[in-house]
């Protein structure tokens, strides 16, 4: 039993299928040429979002990459709506807990930006057709170099996924199953040949495992809709997870009584 491309595409909500992912820095001749319509093959928001880290950089004073917080301190002038949840955990865990730092999940009607949060469009030179492309592919440049395929150093922002994120905001699909899977296979097979797999430092998509988890073996406590799309949203807030001792995971793994999964899913017939 394991996870699945059907399982990523149900329980994570990534597209199955679209055009292939790929991370490149392209040319300047690429980023001008356009097709027999004159169209260009990059959308031209991209080179907002080289400038904007070409900016960055610069001021940076002599730092190798542009960190992710700094990003969006840039792009973002506003006041963040979401305070910093608490270091506090709990242990052996047998309800649910009242708080979790969860965001309620309602998005509110977009405000008018102020003056100081338009900026950043002015300082790029970005015309008001463009600016809400362009914030999209910046969020999408993020979330591509957080939490779709993270690599060593998580805290930086990655400028080979500026193409992909531009041509996501104009509304290109890409198949991101495939190569997400190979990344949690890759990371999991890391960890499980190291002699000490609690101080391995492979990177990998962990919360689709743990999206995973919780839809087949119960491992968290799930949210009030169950009508969450992706499913895994079912499972998330900062304390969601239940307590496990060693023993105990695997007494999960091993009996798998309960578990039901889609005829998609990947089942062998016995564990070993």
């Amino acid at each position: 039993m394991s996870i699945s491309l059907w399982d990523l595409h149900e329980i994570g909500g990534l597209p199955i299928t679209g055009r292939f992912y790929d991370e490149v820095i392209p040319t300047t001749e690429s980023l001008n040429k356009k097709d027999h319509k004159g169209v260009s093959y990059i959308p031209h928001i991209c080179r907002y979002l080289f400038l904007a880290y070409h900016k960055i950089l610069r001021d940076s004073k002599g730092k190798s990459g542009v960190r992710m917080t700094t990003w969006i301190k840039y792009w973002y002038q506003g006041p963040f709506k979401y305070k910093k949840p608490s270091r506090k955990t709990i242990r052996n865990k047998s309800q649910k807990p009242k708080e979790d730092s969860h965001p309620s999940g309602i998005i509110l009607t977009a405000l008018k930006r102020t003056e100081e949060e338009e900026w950043v469009f002015e300082d790029l030179g970005i015309t008001d057709e463009d600016m809400e492309k362009s914030y999209l592919a910046t969020f999408l440049a993020c979330w591509l170099c957080k939490f779709v395929f993270p690599k060593d150093d998580v805290t930086l922002i990655r400028p080979g996924v500026f193409k992909v994120a531009s041509q996501m905001a104009h509304g290109v699909s890409f198949g991101l199953v495939v190569p997400v899977l190979a990344s949690v296979y890759k990371g999991l097979n890391d960890i499980s040949s190291v002699d000490d797999p609690g101080n391995c430092t492979t990177v990998l998509p962990f919360h689709y495992v743990y999206g995973w988890l919780g839809e087949y073996f119960d491992t968290h406590f799930t949210s009030s809709s169950d009508k969450s799309i992706p499913i895994m949203t079912r499972f998330s807030g900062r304390l969601s997870a239940k307590f496990f001792e060693d023993s105990t995971a695997r007494a999960l793994f091993r009996t798998c009584g309960k578990v039901k999964m889609s005829r998609l899913a990947r089942v062998f017939s016995e564990f070993k």
